[in-house]
């Protein structure tokens, strides 16, 4: 900005001083949307600055005259912003399932506590497996989330369920060969190709987007 000031009045000055302002007001966006804290935060920060700047773009594309390069430019701006959009859901889907999250790891641990009370012998241990497994999916869960992305609360759905099938794919392991063990595996089978078809289904719906938004860029 000083050195903008130094500058010999006229447009060039003038246009340097619209750039620094609207770079100044992308960092006080994305400082108060920092300032907010929680999950997702740098994430919203990230978005709160390209906002800032998106308008700044608008803004100057309405004082445009009519025409078709103001059509041209309309519609780039409305695929920024359907793209700002969409992302900042996912972050808040993603904030909301990590507050779930949470909530479902102190009750868990107040069920735990609970059970340490309980006398010793086979229901106790019952319910201390069945708490172990439930821990054991909400920590996939928190993992996968905590990579964030697109398909992020999806893929901790994926992850939680994947946990779960585990820990049954390891206790029927451990049974009596026969019938009854044969069903439990087949059906643990078709859970596992459900699992891996879901999971087949996100990789190729992030590869898309992902193909989509550096087409986007390039065209842009």
């Amino acid at each position: 900005q000083a050195a903008i000031e130094s500058m010999p009045d006229g447009p060039e000055k003038e246009a340097a001083r619209a750039r620094v302002a609207k770079q100044e007001a992308a960092l006080e966006a994305k400082q108060q949307a920092l300032s907010k804290g929680g999950p997702g935060a740098v994430e919203e920060a990230e978005i709160a600055g390209e906002q800032s700047l998106l308008d700044a773009e608008m803004q100057e594309m309405d004082s445009m005259p009519e025409g078709e390069e103001k059509e041209r430019a309309k519609e780039r701006l409305a695929r920024k912003q359907a793209d700002l959009n969409r992302r900042h859901e996912e972050v808040e889907k993603v904030a909301a399932e990590k507050s779930a999250a949470a909530t479902k790891k102190a009750a868990l641990e107040d069920e735990q506590a609970a059970i340490e009370s309980m006398p010793d012998g086979p229901e106790k241990e019952a319910a201390r497996a069945q708490v172990a497994k439930q821990e054991a999916a909400l920590e996939a869960k928190q993992q996968a989330l905590s990579k964030g992305g697109p398909g992020a609360v999806e893929e901790a759905e994926i992850a939680g369920e994947q946990s779960l099938l585990d820990a049954e794919m390891h206790e029927v392991e451990s049974m009596p060969e026969g019938e009854e063990k044969e069903r439990a595996l087949k059906r643990l089978a078709r859970k596992q190709a459900d699992l891996n078809r879901r999971h087949e289904e996100l990789e190729k719906v992030a590869a898309e987007k992902s193909t989509a938004a550096t087409k986007k860029a390039a065209l842009e």
